[in-house]
């Protein structure tokens, strides 16, 4: 198997491979969340379920009792 890798060739296939999925990986996480569109329209936007929309404010609510009970323990 080691002397496959070396092999010139096949290095330079198993090379353009890793680029390959690299941009292509680069693709569908940077530039597909565009297409999402949750922040498109309202940044205080933190997800959406479905139709609902649930903001940072509303996240923080529910987050900051629970991070304070846990720290009081």
């Amino acid at each position: 198997m080691m002397r496959t890798l070396r092999d010139k060739k096949t290095m330079h296939v198993v090379l353009w491979i890793l680029i390959f999925a690299f941009v292509v990986g680069f693709v569908f996480i940077a530039v597909g969340t565009k297409f999402q569109g949750l922040n498109q329209n309202d940044p205080n936007l933190a997800a959406k379920v479905g139709e609902e929309k649930i903001t940072i404010d509303q996240v923080n609510q529910l987050y900051e009792p629970a991070l304070n009970r846990l720290y009081s323990r």
